[in-house]
């Protein structure tokens, strides 16, 4: 048998089985549902990304503000996280917020932006 095709169709099948592997960064917001106009609010943003590495790693986070970034972190040159950590902002509230976040792995992406309202009573 030839160990070069042997090989080669083993890489094609581990290459195509790498999606299934992918773990893409995940976020949670976390923040009350409703609060009186003029109080602060502490907006904590979960992040979760399986087997950070200096490989393979959360590569960037934000949160948005009623579209107005107000927190983003990067992570760069090998200096990552834990597979779950937290980030926190504070914001005043004068009007309703519609907060957005998402997290981005290096290699794979984002699960995809997260929205959480907050009403003013």
């Amino acid at each position: 048998m030839n160990y070069k095709i042997i090989g080669l169709g083993v890489a094609v099948t581990l290459l195509a089985a790498v999606p299934a592997w992918a773990n893409k960064s995940s976020v949670e917001i976390v923040a009350p549902a409703a609060v009186k106009k003029g109080e602060t609010i502490t907006i904590t943003l979960k992040v979760s990304h399986r087997g950070n590495s200096f490989i393979h790693h959360t590569r960037w986070a934000f949160v948005k503000v009623n579209g107005k970034e107000v927190g983003r972190w990067e992570w760069k040159d090998k200096k990552f996280e834990s597979d779950h950590f937290t980030r926190q902002v504070t914001v005043k509230v004068d009007k309703p917020l519609q907060i957005e976040a998402e997290a981005w792995c290096n290699l794979h992406g984002s699960r995809g932006p997260k929205q959480v309202t907050v009403k003013v009573e």
